[in-house]
């Protein structure tokens, strides 16, 4: 275009030759690490945004028009919105949404209307998915994310609820999830303690970076090749400390998932498998 031209035109050579050496060094670095500071690590690298960052709420909507046409109607839902959503025929995205298809038909079971908190749930794309899946159910749905994406959400689903405080906490749900999200959290076992005790019957916790022979670590992602101007920590988690905590809070595991996704980690103590786990609240016995 003529406009990049002009722009070009007005921007030093120092300039452009800089910006390329930045992008350069993005390239270079490994999109998964191993990260042996932990979370300190963020406290002398600005470029930990993590996802508080506007481009994320930017590419989400840019994308939704695209998601939400391959979700409609009775076709594959082999699809994922992290994803180039090229096609709705994708083998692992079509896992991940099966999965969710049967804890929502538990959740669900004799049951017309069901509350669903989707903690981690960026703009509302589980709950389209949940009336594509199963529209005979009236879910209320509950999200709680970041302010510029809860606010973008809210604009798609007005009737539904968006929150970036805790005031999911008053409430108990038939259905709790946090996919790809918990691990993302560096006080991973209280929050994981609190979503415990709003879960009447099902916690879904899922697409979470598993280890089983090592301790839980730190890793950096960085997503610059999604479009997303930033870097984040999170945990890979030792599986049975998972466990110990869901276990304690009186929730038993009802079935464990794989998803056929486990990233490289430069440098990590072990490798990891990206897992799913269904909690069930257990009967309180009797006097």
């Amino acid at each position: 275009m003529h406009w990049r031209k002009w722009l070009r035109g007005l921007t030093p050579p120092i300039l452009i030759q800089g910006a390329r050496f930045l992008s350069s060094v993005r390239e270079q670095r490994p999109e998964w690490e191993y990260i042996p500071a932990g979370w300190s690590y963020a406290q002398e690298h600005p470029e930990v945004k993590g996802w508080k960052v506007p481009a994320i709420g930017e590419v989400y909507r840019r994308k939704w028009p695209r998601f939400a046409s391959l979700v409609a109607g009775n076709g594959p839902l082999g699809v994922n919105h992290e994803t180039a959503l090229s096609t709705n025929t994708d083998i692992d995205s079509h896992n991940l949404t099966m999965t969710f298809a049967y804890v929502l038909a538990l959740a669900a079971r004799r049951k017309e209307r069901i509350r669903f908190l989707d903690w981690g749930g960026g703009i509302g794309h589980y709950y389209l998915l949940a009336r594509a899946l199963m529209p005979e159910v009236a879910v209320d749905y509950s999200c709680r994310d970041l302010p510029h994406l809860c606010s973008y959400g809210a604009e798609l689903f007005p009737e539904q609820q968006f929150f970036a405080d805790d005031r999911w906490r008053g409430a108990t749900y038939d259905l709790v999830m946090a996919s790809s999200s918990l691990h993302y959290e560096q006080d991973w076992q209280p929050l994981l303690r609190g979503l415990c005790s709003v879960a009447a019957d099902l916690l879904f916790i899922t697409r979470l970076p598993i280890v089983r022979n090592t301790p839980s670590f730190v890793f950096i992602q960085r997503p610059y090749r999604f479009g997303y101007d930033t870097e984040y920590l999170g945990w890979c988690l030792n599986e049975q400390e998972l466990l110990r905590v869901v276990d304690e809070a009186g929730l038993a595991l009802r079935r464990e998932f794989v998803h056929g996704f486990s990233p490289m980690i430069r440098g990590a103590p072990g490798q990891n498998a990206y897992r799913g786990y269904l909690f069930q609240r257990q009967p309180t016995a009797g006097p």
